[in-house]
């Protein structure tokens, strides 16, 4: 008698375990692609919104010297883009209202987060521990012609995180703190 060929079902069943593994593995390697992806476009975000606030700066010599960009930060929330200065002529300290605003408006619709600047010494990694508990710590009213712009921004960082990132580390407020010569 001859003995039968073909597969049997438990090599199927075997066969069909090893490809929805696989195929779970290639699902899981898509969706922590996409949050990398969704976190690189937030700080890049992020970082051209900066870069427009110091162009604007610079635009407006007069608004720094004065003192009008720097103001202690606030929970504020920015409802509406600020039109103020599109159609009057705007002076230096209302233009520089009309930056900040603008500023954050962007970083709030785009980022979800905020913004503020200084002039201080920015101290390496001091701010990150603070600025978990109290963003409003980051940025105070200082106008010393001395020291250096420093802008912080902030925005949550939770949504990108897979679980054991989000276990490790309870910060989930991303600060960065860039210092400029305006």
């Amino acid at each position: 008698m001859e003995a039968e060929r073909g597969y049997t079902l438990i090599e199927v069943l075997v066969a069909l375990l090893v490809i929805s593994l696989g195929l779970l593995g290639m699902a899981s390697l898509q969706v922590t692609g996409l949050k990398q992806n969704q976190n690189a476009y937030i700080r890049s975000q992020v970082l051209v919104a900066t870069q427009d606030i110091v162009g604007r700066m610079r635009a407006n010599k007069t608004g720094v010297l004065n003192g009008d960009y720097f103001e202690a930060a606030s929970d504020e929330q920015i409802k509406n883009i600020d039109t103020s200065c599109e159609s009057t002529a705007c002076t230096s300290a209302e233009l520089a209202i009309y930056d900040l605003n603008n500023w954050k408006y962007h970083l709030q619709q785009e980022a979800g987060g905020g913004g503020c600047m200084t002039r201080a010494i920015e101290t390496s990694n001091s701010y990150q521990e603070e600025a978990v508990s109290d963003l409003t710590k980051l940025c105070t009213d200082s106008n010393d012609q001395s020291k250096p712009v420093v802008m912080y921004v902030w925005w949550n960082d939770s949504r990108y995180k897979n679980k054991e990132e989000a276990k490790s580390s309870d910060k989930d407020i991303q600060v960065i703190a860039l210092s400029v010569e305006i």
